[in-house]
């Protein structure tokens, strides 16, 4: 404040002293002559006021600049409000966990300059495979800004970059899992939905699907001949039951009685009560993971700075690690209180191997996806066998283990 009080005392006398009212005084400049000052001749007094005045008024306006950029830098009050985006999810359970850990990445890497409002139930009266279709003609109308999508519902759209996640057996467990969203083959996954007019943000990593027999469990090969098997619609998911003999059927959520299994994930089980009517759960073969895709459209895009798209991507990296974990934790929960005891199987049982299962003789499968799954497998045998741990890597957290379904109520699986 003492700099700039001497700066105001420095600009009252370019003209001389000003004597009293109604005189002037024909004083010289005391100033030194290589002073810009002495160009100011002599000049009436009301003129020098006048200067005397633009110059404070200039002054004020630098010191406040000065004072809101120090502020902006300090804490951020420069009152700019923050960019709010609306993300569609067709879970109507408000502790999904397909996105809560993507706002909160997003919120925390802005410092609040950039907040996600979820709009939870996005097409909940609608079936699944409706609500997931329903959201991305949304989406690409423009009547939501982002929205989280299963991987399988863009299969069922003809984006085939997912594949990789999708086929049967590939990626068995959730280290792989995470491993495979946050690399750079992720970004080249969310590639495929640009021709829709969307832009593919992150990838969010899933629950692992298991086969859960209700009327017979579902071990061997045989078990699978003429059963009707419960599945979410993908063209992969289709390929893999009929090479196994089996009839797939879609199916409401909270419905699986009238089917002989279905592929499910744990703590979906867990939170619709399915083990209810439950044979039994083979629990070391893993059909796919249900990756979750973030996804905006390209008009709310383009109006985000480039620093903004990129937290965005970021944010989806940094959820993936807390996504897992809570995926563990839950899955640990339920397998607690498990009564239904779970059978083991494995591959070889199934008399599969995925070239098998694979629809490369009923669908062509391009040379960019088959490259996605060689990289898939890379990353697996670089993970060693210790990647099949996963589901015990993290213990949970210490306490009294809750059942899932009694924290929380009925989700979409």
């Amino acid at each position: 404040m003492s700099n700039r009080r001497l700066a105001i005392i420095g600009a009252r006398s370019p003209a001389g002293r000003l004597g009293g009212a109604g005189r002037r005084r024909e004083t010289k400049p005391t100033i030194k002559r290589d002073n810009h000052f002495v160009l100011a001749k002599r000049m009436p007094r009301a003129t020098a006021i006048a200067q005397t005045t633009s110059i404070l008024a200039a002054l004020v306006l630098v010191a406040s600049a000065c004072s809101h950029s120090e502020g902006d830098k300090a804490g951020g009050e420069s009152g700019e409000r923050p960019v709010v985006l609306t993300l569609a999810n067709t879970d109507a359970n408000a502790t999904s966990i397909d996105s809560a850990d993507f706002v909160a990445a997003v919120e925390r890497l802005s410092g609040g300059k950039m907040r996600i409002e979820v709009k939870f139930g996005w097409r909940s009266s609608e079936t699944a495979e409706r609500a997931e279709e329903g959201a991305i003609a949304d989406l690409r109308a423009g009547r939501i800004d982002l929205a989280v999508i299963p991987a399988r519902a863009w299969d069922r759209l003809g984006v085939t970059s997912f594949q990789a996640l999708l086929a049967p057996f590939l990626v068995d467990s959730l280290a792989l899992e995470q491993r495979v969203v946050t690399s750079p083959l992720a970004s080249r996954m969310l590639e495929g939905v640009e021709p829709l007019g969307l832009v593919g943000i992150a990838v969010i990593p899933g629950e692992l699907r298991y086969p859960f027999g209700v009327s017979r469990p579902l071990i061997g090969a045989t078990d699978y001949v003429g059963a009707t098997i419960g599945m979410r619609t993908t063209r992969v998911a289709e390929a893999t039951f009929r090479a196994l003999g089996a009839s797939p059927q879609t199916y409401d959520s909270g419905s699986i009685s009238q089917l002989d299994g279905a592929e499910l994930g744990l703590v979906t089980i867990a939170y619709n009560r399915h083990q209810e009517f439950a044979h039994a759960l083979t629990a070391n073969v893993v059909f796919w993971p249900r990756a979750m895709t973030v996804v905006i459209n390209r008009h709310a895009f383009d109006a985000l700075s480039s620093g903004q798209k990129d937290l965005l991507s970021r944010a989806g990296v940094e959820a993936a690690g807390p996504v897992v974990s809570r995926m563990q934790h839950d899955a640990e929960s339920w397998s607690g209180g498990l009564t239904h005891a779970a059978r083991r199987g494995n591959l070889a049982q199934l008399g599969l191997s995925r070239k098998r299962v694979r629809p490369g003789s009923s669908v062509e499968v391009p040379a960019r996806r088959a490259e996605a799954g060689r990289r898939v497998r890379l990353r697996r045998a670089r993970a060693g066998p210790a990647h099949a741990r996963t589901d015990r890597e993290n213990p949970p957290t210490a306490g009294r283990r809750t059942n899932p379904s009694r924290r929380y109520g009925p989700v979409r699986d």
